[in-house]
Formats: C-alpha cells, sequence, structure tokens
C-alpha cells in the first residue's frame, strides 16, 4: 500500500498551504511523485523560484505516517484534511497549465537559506534531490525539512555543497 505524501509550507503557526497532488498529475506515493522532472516536482521548483509564492520558505514533504505536530493532535498532512486550530490552504489552480510549473532543468541549485548549503542537481539521476531533502515519513526524515528553500541558477558566495545520496531510494 504505502503511505502518500503532500508538499506543504509552514507560513507560521497557525498557517499553512499546500498542493494537492491529484492536481499536479505525478503520482501521490513517494517514489511516484518524486522522480526528477515530473509535474509535480516541476510545481514545486515554480513555487520555490525567486518569483514563486514558496521562495525562502519553510517547506516539507510530509507523509501521512509522520509523527504528530508539537502541541497538535495531528501531523501536518492530516491538518490539510481536517478542522484543526491550523488553518490550512491548497493554492493548487483549478485549471493547471504550463505557467505553473518550472521547465525541466530550468533550475540547477536547490539553496538552503538556513544551512548556508546547496545541492546541485545534475548530480542525482533519478529521484529530485528536493524530495530527499525534505520528505518527513518515508525515510528517518529530510536533513532540510522545515528549512528555508529556494532554486536557483548560482550558487549564494559562501555557501557549501551538500551531496544528496540517493541509492535508498532507487
Amino acid at each position: 500500500m504505502g503511505q502518500y505524501f503532500i508538499f506543504i509550507c509552514i507560513l507560521n503557526d497557525t498557517f499553512i498551504q499546500f498542493i494537492d497532488i491529484f492536481c499536479c498529475e505525478g503520482g501521490s506515493k513517494f517514489l511516484e511523485m518524486t522522480y526528477k522532472n515530473n509535474k509535480y516536482m516541476l510545481r514545486m521548483e515554480k513555487l520555490l523560484s525567486v518569483d514563486g509564492l514558496w521562495y525562502k520558505q519553510r517547506v516539507i514533504l510530509e507523509g501521512e505516517y509522520a509523527e504528530k505536530e508539537i502541541n497538535h493532535d495531528y501531523n501536518l498532512f492530516t491538518i490539510t484534511k481536517c478542522k484543526s486550530p491550523v488553518t490550512a490552504q491548497n493554492i493548487n489552480p483549478i485549471t493547471v497549465s504550463d505557467e505553473y510549473y518550472a521547465k525541466e532543468d530550468e533550475f540547477r541549485y536547490i539553496i538552503n537559506h538556513d544551512k548556508g548549503e546547496y545541492v546541485d542537481k545534475q548530480k542525482c539521476t533519478k529521484i529530485h534531490p528536493l524530495a530527499i531533502l525534505l520528505e518527513d515519513g518515508y525515510n528517518d526524515g529530510g536533513e532540510w525539512k522545515r528549512q528555508r528553500i529556494s532554486v536557483q541558477n548560482y550558487i549564494p558566495e559562501n555557501f557549501v555543497e551538500y551531496i544528496v545520496d540517493e541509492s535508498e531510494y532507487t
């Protein structure tokens, strides 16, 4: 069976935004949705780009089996589906057109603004490194989950490279 996942942007303690995976035609289980250049991952890149709604925001790829949030009865995945003190907003447009997606290989680097690190996407061959870095509930949890993230084509000054090991996902 397996668990379902959604990308969530944590704007503050009482408001989150998420993407309904079924609008993106990318699958909803981890290995279905996270291969390089599928529509769901290209939607995320667009959101994390300099003109995107989630640029430099705290993001996570939350699985339905992830741990409960501190001071809440649910995890973030469940909060997107039920009434809770946290307001959850689905930001996917009703009609999805190409303007909502990055082009394949439009952005080369994933940047972590909290840790001062970057990942070169070209060094991963099958799984999109963004998914590995941000997941919560599939393996032990991504090293960058809940961090301020962006995608771009240059490496900020004094940032160091973080190497993603995709071998346990392929």
